[in-house]
């Protein structure tokens, strides 16, 4: 018997007019198998909340795994990029891959709040699309100079080769 249906007989049960109980007996049964049928309710949101816990410990540990394979995989194509460079060889072809190590292009190593506090730029005035263009158009530059062989306080340019699996 569903609750709905239970609610009902019990109303039933009870004169309207002076809230008197007609039937005592079905009442108490009807009672009864309404508490029977909310605990059902209850055990059955107990149930899915252990049913929602042990997935999330599976999801636990499934990232920790990925993790955990992300970060061999990344260690083990560092190791191949190192001996493909101890080699001398930029690129292997074979059917089903290539590997290269394209020609590193230069990137530029500094402290960037020296350089906000050096050029007089109050931060938090400035709104955050303002501070990325400002830093990114004044790292430009000194990389350009950097480039053309010109020292800057602070700064400098590193190459980082990479590996490309394809």
């Amino acid at each position: 018997m569903k609750l709905f249906e239970i609610d009902n007989q019990l109303m039933e049960c009870v004169d309207m007019e002076t809230g008197e109980i007609l039937d005592i007996e079905a009442f108490e049964n009807l009672s009864l198998a309404r508490e029977d049928k909310l605990t059902g309710i209850a055990k059955h949101i107990i149930h899915e909340e252990a049913d929602i816990a042990g997935m999330e410990e599976v999801v636990k540990r499934i990232q920790d795994r990925i993790t955990t394979i992300k970060r061999k995989n990344e260690n083990t194509k560092n190791f191949l990029k190192e001996r493909m460079e101890y080699y001398g060889l930029t690129k292997i072809e074979a059917p089903e891959l290539v590997l290269t190590i394209p020609k590193p292009l230069p990137s530029l190593v500094g402290d960037d709040r020296e350089m906000v506090v050096g050029l007089g730029i109050d931060v938090l005035e400035l709104q955050l699309k303002e501070k990325k263009s400002i830093m990114a158009e004044i790292k430009k530059d000194i990389k350009e100079k950097l480039k053309n062989g010109e020292t800057v306080d602070g700064y400098s340019l590193a190459y980082k080769t990479s590996l490309k699996i394809k």
